[in-house]
């Protein structure tokens, strides 16, 4: 006799909640010279990645399908709890608190101890597969490259490549691929390192960023060697079109990934790219109703118009019929900001289109991968990670650290959803 789903949700869903409160972050690895660092950027003209992982290793991926078709897209329970937590701060009914604490969002693995929140929750997956008898989709995010955030502030990350940060992101990732190769019932998306390569392609004039160019190529092309398989769809991130929608910027981006690939094992390693991850940028604009935070020297006045730009850079250099995935869950609001870069707790901004598959052509899917309601960065100047986009005219007060459930935004994001809850 088979357990029912109820009961194994309880014990599976107890078990997430304690890795969540449980963690903390304490790698404990000998250190390494900066030089000795340094020297790894010889791998991305050798094809070496260390660990057994050369450009000449064959890898079965589930680059040639799309992950969300005819799949279930799997629900984070905590952040259902988090819905269901806040509702009396929203003017929704039940029915529709209980349908926004069903829809799907990513499961964010931004350290090394986030780690342990991935084993129980796959297991939650497949218990849900296994009760609806039909394929499940699980979205990942991979982010905890050394250097992380390197032009901002509010999302700095645990690692630095002054105290052997990319070996410590290699050890991060070898425990990922380790788990999701045994769930290969399952459909896992991995979007991999939001804002990193764009970071890269326009910020090199910041001494940060500069500094985590090799750990962020290396890193990367490290991650999609290793995750590559025929269970794992890997989007590597590719910003928004605010940020990388001017000709130049895409041009750079496309040679810059070209190679990342190229050191990776090719380009058919990955499944394509995600778009718009934890931003406002709306899907579509009408230019005749558009605000003045539009910049109308850049051509990607959407989303769904920077796929398409971006799908045409990438081809030229030969990565070609790769889809896109979008994040939508803050997208709602044409005119939410008065700043297209303006990305911090946005005070007007909307719920978006809900999770869905192939709602374009080439979109594998609209996902919510920054769960709507959690935090963008705190608002209070005096914290090691304010940020000052956090504190601008159209940045919410009294917002919490990045990823901490803010729960007067979420009120706010519910109250100008679009399509309306």
């Amino acid at each position: 006799m088979t357990t029912p789903l109820t009961i194994q949700a309880r014990w599976l869903f107890a078990t997430v909640l304690t890795t969540l409160t449980s963690c903390s972050v304490k790698p404990d690895v000998p250190l390494a010279s900066t030089q000795n660092l340094l020297n790894t950027s010889s791998m991305l003209s050798t094809g070496h990645l260390g660990s057994g992982l050369s450009l000449s290793n064959a890898v079965d991926s589930a680059a040639g399908r799309n992950p969300f078709t005819s799949a279930y897209m799997f629900v984070n329970p905590v952040y259902s709890e988090r819905v269901r937590a806040s509702a009396k701060a929203t003017a929704l009914s039940q029915l529709q608190v209980e349908n926004l604490a069903q829809t799907s969002t990513a499961l964010w693995l931004d350290s090394i101890a986030a780690v342990a929140k991935l084993q129980p929750y796959l297991d939650l997956a497949r218990a849900s597969a296994k009760h609806q008898d039909r394929s499940v989709s699980v979205t990942l995010v991979v982010y905890d490259l050394p250097e992380r955030d390197c032009n901002a502030n509010a999302s700095n990350g645990e690692l630095t490549l002054d105290q052997d940060g990319l070996n410590k992101y290699r050890g991060y990732i070898d425990q990922i691929a380790s788990i999701t190769a045994n769930y290969p019932d399952l459909q896992i998306a991995a979007i991999v390192e939001p804002d990193s390569l764009p970071n890269i392609v326009t910020n090199l004039g910041n001494p940060k960023c500069a500094k985590a160019k090799v750990g962020y190529e290396v890193g990367i092309a490290y991650a999609i060697a290793k995750l590559a398989a025929s269970n794992v769809a890997i989007y590597l991130d590719s910003a928004h079109g605010g940020w990388l929608g001017w000709p130049d910027n895409r041009q750079r981006m496309a040679q810059e990934v070209r190679s990342v690939l190229d050191a990776a094992g090719g380009v058919d390693l990955i499944r394509g790219f995600s778009i718009n991850v934890a931003n406002y940028n709306p899907l579509n604009v009408d230019l005749n109703q558009v605000g003045s935070w539009y910049d109308r020297s850049n051509p990607a006045k959407d989303e769904l118009t920077f796929a398409r730009l971006m799908a045409q850079e990438y081809a030229n250099v030969g990565i070609s019929h790769h889809a896109f995935v979008i994040d939508t869950g803050r997208s709602g609001v044409v005119n939410s900001r008065k700043v297209w870069g303006y990305w911090c707790n946005v005070r007007g901004a909307g719920i978006g289109e809900r999770p869905k598959a192939a709602p374009a052509d080439g979109i594998d899917a609209y996902l919510w991968i920054k769960p709507p309601g959690e935090s963008d960065g705190t608002s209070d100047p005096k914290s090691a990670r304010y940020d000052s986009f956090c504190g601008n005219e159209d940045a919410a007060v009294n917002a919490p650290d990045a990823g901490e459930w803010f729960e007067t935004q979420f009120a706010a994001l519910v109250s100008r959803a679009s399509p309306g809850l």
